[in-house]
This record gives C-alpha cells, sequence and structure tokens, in this order.
C-alpha cells in the first residue's frame, strides 16, 4: 500500500504507472494469503517447482561447452 501511495503521490517518480500497478498486485497477493493460507503456500510450490524445472530443462537441453549467459 505504501508503494502505491508513493507512487499516486510523487509525479515525478520513474515507471510511476509500473509502481502503482505492482503495489495494487502486492496488495491483492497479501490480501489472497491472509484469507487463504494453505492455497497460496501450495500455489507458491507448485510455481517455483515449475519454474526451477523449466530452467534445469532449458539447461540440460544445452551443448556442452557453451557459454553460460
Amino acid at each position: 500500500m505504501t508503494q502505491t501511495t508513493a507512487a499516486a503521490s510523487d509525479r515525478s517518480m520513474p515507471a510511476r504507472g509500473w509502481q502503482i500497478f505492482m503495489g495494487i498486485v502486492t496488495t491483492l497477493a497479501g490480501i489472497v494469503l491472509i484469507v487463504s493460507p494453505l492455497a497460496s503456500v501450495t500455489l507458491l510450490v507448485l510455481s517455483a517447482g515449475s519454474g526451477w524445472s523449466s530452467w534445469a530443462s532449458w539447461r540440460s537441453s544445452r551443448p556442452c561447452g557453451s557459454a553460460s549467459p
């Protein structure tokens, strides 16, 4: 909520629209976490696991000896 308020009140803030957007998204995520903590943790574990799995699959498909980014 602080991020949204700060971005809304300071017109010279860089990426002001994104700051407001992320403040709203973060606030909504906090509300969901408080209302349904078990489902939130389950979703976090599944999304982190699928992200790691995708990364590991991408890393293993690269040819040996290629420079890492």
